[in-house]
């Protein structure tokens, strides 16, 4: 394969020479000469400028002016283009001198062959070549080391500085790179850091081994501190020989300090989470764990975090729950606003209790791919929830036993009222019976005068309803004593019967019993339940004026919750697990509208027409209920009717 031509100007004033070094270099095998041969520098200088030339050949013994103007042509214009001079001496003086001029190589004038003279050609250009690469790489290597703003430097064994860039000499606060060379990190650096140093650069001296992006603290000689990205590395020479360390450093002192700053927040957050008795917790879109503090790892049972993490509420909860819970996180996150505050039950597992908790949950953008996410943190308050509804009941039964203070003051005043009235009445009707009784006897014989017994008659039954309401007043405002005996509540229920026998026939009345046998002995005072029991008989026959069937129950049972009885409650005289004895009395009538239905235990109240009612029977029967310490329960059945259930002690409970 044929070489590319190599265009030769020689530059010389004697046509010997000139045919001379023309015969040699068309001697060359390898490559092809085109010559080109010039006497004069100025024609020279003019193939020079048309680019023409490859390389020159030039006398050195021409006129040196005008030498310096070819040499000023080319390096003005071809600063490439490669020059060997053809000199009379040989000697160092004679290099240095043409050195100055760009010139590569000399060969002295007698003592050449053509072989000498083509390598001496071929080596000057090869080496111009290398020069310029050379130089080209040096102004790279000096443009990077003056404009990077991280510090480069070069070290000889000893950990002296060789070279620095501007960007160094700036840091330590030194004019110029050059101060730097010679001196060592003990001379810009504390002692600890300068020897961390020393010992690493050792360490990569021995096995070749680099150091990269190591952090380093920096603690200078005016004791500022900065911190530095460094990568070190091994410095060799052409043989590959390690003959020191070089290495590049930036600065992150910023980066560093904003680093120290997170790394601070975060262990004073992971502390704060960490102690926070409360539940704190975040997820994901997906509903996933990436966030969980000791206490919402305990709550939901796991072992550590790295357990929930990743994990959903469907891991830790029933289906029916965590769709809940998943429901209303998206919800939450769809929207953009909090939940705060909200309280929720948690129903137990296994042989767990529920749990009320109290619970905020805020949507934040996180800067990870998962967008939109959401944090939690619920509060336990199952015992402020307990104590809220002892509170409450509290609330309610004070307010109860204000109620039954103003009832019981209240029913004082009316008896006090209704003594009076009755003592003060009960002698002016028994002076108007007596005259009627008088009257009626002496006009006993004026039987055709029916008119006048007439108006007596209706004179008498109206002192009757009056002695009838003066009785009842007594026996409300009488003296709150009672007789009692262990008694067979059955006997008294089956003689209070049989006493309303007659208006019971009358009235077309079915009376159907189920008393239990074997019922437990009740504290009774006779006389009084009698009084109980006929009022309420009374009651259900007038409830059904075209007759109907009265259902009379005796059975006992265990009272299971405290309820309440008109004013008071059950748990003024039962507890629970008490064993009550009840008696019932189911009409058929149209039972009592809703609205009065409170109001039936209230004096003189009551929802039959005027003169068939007194409105005190109710009445007396509570008070009598209630001095047996008993609760009766008035209400409409819900198969029409009205059920009316009295709770009496048993012998055994009155005795404890």
């Amino acid at each position: 394969m044929a070489s590319k031509e190599i265009r030769l100007l020689v530059l010389c004033d004697e046509r010997k020479t000139a045919e001379l070094i023309h015969r040699m270099v068309a001697e060359a095998r390898q490559h092809t000469f085109v010559f080109d041969w010039k006497m004069d520098v100025p024609s020279a200088v003019a193939s020079v400028l048309n680019g023409s030339p490859d390389l020159i050949l030039f006398d050195y013994e021409h006129p040196g002016g005008e030498l310096k103007e070819l040499f000023c042509a080319v390096r003005d214009h071809k600063p490439s283009l490669p020059m060997m001079a053809i000199t009379t001496e040989d000697g160092a003086m004679v290099s240095v001198e043409l050195a100055k001029f760009g010139v590569q190589d000399h060969i002295q004038r007698d003592s050449f062959d053509s072989k000498l003279l083509v390598r001496s050609l071929l080596y000057a250009r090869e080496r111009k070549r290398f020069e310029q690469t050379l130089a080209r790489e040096q102004t790279l290597l000096n443009e990077l080391l003056s404009s990077t703003p991280d510090k480069i430097y070069f070290k000889d064994r000893n950990s002296r500085f060789l070279r620095v860039n501007k960007a160094f000499a700036e840091a330590y606060h030194f004019e110029s790179p050059s101060e730097l060379v010679g001196k060592s990190d003990f001379d810009i650096h504390r002692r600890e850091h300068a020897q961390s140093a020393f010992a690493d650069e050792q360490m990569i001296m021995q096995t070749g081994e680099p150091i990269i992006s190591k952090d380093e603290k920096e603690i200078h000689l005016d004791d500022t501190v900065t911190w530095a990205s460094s990568t070190k590395l091994p410095l060799r020479n052409q043989r590959g020989e390690i003959i020191g360390t070089m290495g590049i450093s930036r600065d992150i002192t910023k980066e560093k300090q904003t680093e120290l700053a997170l790394e601070q927040d975060r262990l004073l957050l992971n502390a704060i989470l960490d102690s926070l008795p409360d539940n704190i917790f975040a997820k994901n879109r997906a509903g996933h764990y990436i966030l969980s503090n000791p206490a919402h790892v305990k709550d939901l049972g796991a072992e550590s975090e790295d357990a929930i993490i990743g994990k959903s509420a469907f891991d830790f909860f029933p289906k029916e729950i965590a769709e809940q819970f998943t429901e209303q996180d998206q919800r939450i996150i769809e929207a953009g606003k909090a939940v705060l505050n909200a309280e929720e039950f948690r129903p137990g597992q296994g042989e767990a209790q529920g749990r009320w908790l109290l619970t905020s949950k805020i949507p934040f953008e996180s800067n990870s791919s998962d967008g939109l996410c959401l944090v939690g943190i619920s509060r336990d308050i199952t015992d402020i929830k307990a104590t809220q509804e002892q509170l409450k009941e509290t609330i309610d039964t004070l307010r109860n036993t204000q109620l039954q203070l103003i009832e019981a003051e209240k029913m004082k005043t009316v008896g006090r009222l209704a003594a009076g009235i009755a003592h003060e009445v009960k002698n002016p009707l028994n002076i108007l019976s007596m005259g009627l009784d008088y009257i009626d006897k002496e006009n006993s014989g004026a039987a055709s005068d029916s008119e006048f017994h007439d108006v007596v008659e209706e004179m008498k039954s109206a002192l009757n309803r009056a002695s009838d309401v003066i009785h009842q007043l007594l026996d409300f405002s009488g003296p709150q004593s009672l007789t009692l005996e262990p008694t067979d509540v059955n006997e008294v229920i089956r003689r209070s019967i049989n006493l309303l026998h007659h208006k019971i026939l009358v009235e077309r009345v079915e009376v159907i019993t189920e008393l239990s046998k074997d019922l437990p002995l009740a504290p009774l005072d006779v006389l009084k339940m009698e009084q109980v029991f006929i009022n309420l008989v009374f009651n259900a026959v007038n409830a059904m004026p075209d007759g109907g069937k009265l259902f009379i129950n005796s059975y006992t049972e265990k009272v299971l919750q405290s309820g309440q009885s008109s004013r008071k409650t059950f748990s003024d005289f039962f507890s629970v697990g008490d064993l009550a004895l009840i008696i019932e009395f189911k009409d058929e009538g149209q039972g009592i509208p809703e609205d009065p239905l409170p109001k039936i235990f209230d004096p003189f109240f009551t929802t039959n027409e005027t003169g068939k009612g007194t409105g005190l029977g109710l009445m007396v029967v509570k008070n009598i209920i209630d001095l047996h310490r008993g609760a009766i329960q008035v209400s409409n059945h819900e198969q029409g009717g009205v059920l009316v259930r009295l709770f009496l002690q048993t012998q055994s409970n009155y005795e404890n």
